[in-house]
Order: structure tokens, then C-alpha cells, then sequence
């Protein structure tokens, strides 16, 4: 009998001992898990500090940004005057060769075949101003093979107009003034042997107004499509005329102009289109903030994002 309850509590020990031994192993297992939860929150810490220190930076040069805007502003109302004085002075000298860049300049403001920040983009050794831009590229430009958009190739006209590369004309210029009329194309055949369908040019600033229809569904949209624009209102009412001309009836498509606070006929887009959501900026925001904010009034089940020199194809 008294060996039985010796057996009974040897193996109760030997439990025990198991037991303690798991315990142990547990707390050390725990010591482990808290070692690692410190780490990670350690961890968390940093990462938070390193957000914190990217929206300051964020913020700071945001500051930075309008503050060279600023200084850009005035140096460019300084030097308004000068430039004008320069011009008058240039118009004297070369009457015949100001008059006709005069002519030129005023033809391609009235069309959107000459795209500024395609033209730095692609020529990143030229200066940034557009004014600038646009001269470089009718007097020099274009004999370097420079194109002037996604819309014009130079090499391609001058080798289908053969009279044009004989003339020394510059070949947008002529594009703009003979070769509309005369069906000359500006662009190559596509990779589908078809021709980018492009729509005429406004003809002396008049904008005829678009009418987008209000889908049928109500409020199930298909697709929102976003078009962020700053200024270039004459990029942005092209783009309009492609969607209202080239979008099938049976997509329920809206709308929104992402208004970045334009100064120009943008922010008078109710004057010009109708079926539009128009989301206008008190301020300016930058690109990014602006497409966020134009997302957060979508209600379509996908979103599409068009820049403003976007014209839509069939």
C-alpha cells in the first residue's frame, strides 16, 4: 500500500516538474513576444517621426514652391516692359521676320499644336519659358528636327510637301496657314495603318458650346473621367470636343474638370459646356492634390484620368 502512494507521488513530481518546465518554456516564449511587440512599437515610433518629417519637408517645400512663384511673378512683370521695348526694337530692325512670327505666334494660339511642356520635355537643354519656347521653335526649332507636339511630326510633313522644305517655310506654320485646307496631314499613318482622327482648330477665339447628355441610368456611371487642368483652356475645351465627339452613346460616362485655380477661360467653364461637373480650387493645390480632391466627387465605377491635351480617338 505505502509503495503504491510512493509510485502515485513519484509520478505526481514528475508531472509537476513537466508542468514547471512548460511554464518556463511559456514565460520565455512570452518574454520573447514582448521583446518583439517592443521592437515593433519601437519600430512604429521611427516610422511615425520619418511620416512627421516628410509632411514638414512636404509642407516646406510646398513654401518654397510659392514663394518661387512669387519671385517668378514679379521678376516677370519687371521685366514685362523690357521685353516689350525689345520687341518693338526687334520689329523695327526685321520688320519682314517679326511680322511673320507674329503671324505665326498668332495662328498657333489659336490652335493647340504647339505643346510647351511636350517641347521642354522633349529638349530639356531649352528655357522654360513659353513665349521662348514657341520663338525657339519657329525660327531654329524645327530645322533641328524639333516637333512641337504629339500632334505635328516636322520630318514627316517636310518629306510629304516636298514644295514646303523648298521654301524654307516653317512647316507648322505653313500646316496652320495652307495645309489644313489642302488636306496635307500632320502625322504618319498609326501602327493600324489609320490616321489620328483630329478635330479642326477654333477659328478666331469663337468656342461653340458642348452639351454632354445626362446618362439615361441615373446614378449608375460607368466611368468618371477626371481631366486636371491649370490654365491652357484651349487644350482643355479640344479635349472636351474629343470626348463629346468620339465617346459611344452607350457608356454612361460623367465628367470633371479638375480646376487648379486657372486664371484663364477655365474658370469660366459653365459659359462654354454644359453636363459638366466643374471642381474649382480656392487655391492652388499642385497636380496630385488636385486629381485627389476631383477623385473624391467621382461616383462612376471606374476613374479615368485624361491630361488636358488629351483628344480622344475613335
Amino acid at each position: 500500500m505505502l509503495q503504491q502512494k510512493d509510485d502515485l507521488l513519484r509520478v505526481r513530481a514528475e508531472q509537476f516538474e513537466q508542468k514547471d518546465a512548460e511554464i518556463d518554456r511559456l514565460n520565455a516564449e512570452i518574454n520573447r513576444l514582448n521583446a518583439e511587440i517592443n521592437r515593433l512599437a519601437s519600430l512604429l515610433d521611427h516610422s511615425r517621426a520619418g511620416f512627421d518629417a516628410l509632411r514638414a519637408s512636404e509642407h516646406y517645400l510646398r513654401s518654397l514652391l510659392d514663394q518661387a512663384r512669387a519671385i517668378s511673378e514679379i521678376r516677370y512683370r519687371r521685366i514685362r516692359p523690357v521685353r516689350r521695348g525689345l520687341r518693338l526694337l526687334q520689329m523695327v530692325a526685321f520688320p519682314r521676320r517679326e511680322w511673320t512670327y507674329y503671324s505665326f505666334e498668332h495662328l498657333v494660339r489659336k490652335s493647340s499644336f504647339f505643346d510647351a511642356n511636350y517641347y521642354l520635355g522633349q529638349n530639356p537643354d531649352l528655357v522654360s519659358n513659353t513665349i521662348e519656347l514657341l520663338r525657339h521653335f519657329h525660327f531654329w526649332g524645327w530645322k533641328e528636327g524639333r516637333n512641337p507636339s504629339q500632334r505635328f511630326d516636322v520630318q514627316f510633313y517636310l518629306e510629304q510637301s516636298p514644295d514646303v522644305r523648298q521654301s524654307g517655310m516653317n512647316p507648322l506654320f505653313h500646316y496652320l496657314k495652307f495645309g489644313q485646307t489642302e488636306g496635307r496631314m500632320p502625322l504618319p499613318p498609326t501602327r493600324r495603318d489609320e490616321r489620328i482622327v483630329l478635330l479642326p482648330d477654333i477659328k478666331d477665339g469663337h468656342y461653340d458650346r458642348i452639351v454632354f447628355d445626362a446618362c439615361s441610368n441615373g446614378e449608375n456611371v460607368d466611368v468618371s473621367i477626371i481631366i486636371p487642368a491649370y490654365n491652357q483652356w484651349s487644350y482643355t475645351y479640344n479635349c472636351l470636343r474629343s470626348i463629346r465627339a468620339f465617346t459611344p452613346p452607350s457608356i454612361c460616362c460623367e465628367i470633371i474638370v479638375a480646376d487648379d485655380c486657372s486664371t484663364d477661360e477655365t474658370k469660366e467653364l459653365a459659359n462654354f459646356v454644359e453636363g459638366v461637373l466643374h471642381v474649382r480650387n480656392s487655391a492652388n493645390v499642385g497636380f496630385l492634390h488636385n486629381c485627389n480632391g476631383a477623385a473624391k466627387k467621382a461616383r462612376g465605377r471606374y476613374i479615368l484620368f485624361l491630361n488636358n491635351d488629351t483628344q480622344v480617338q475613335k
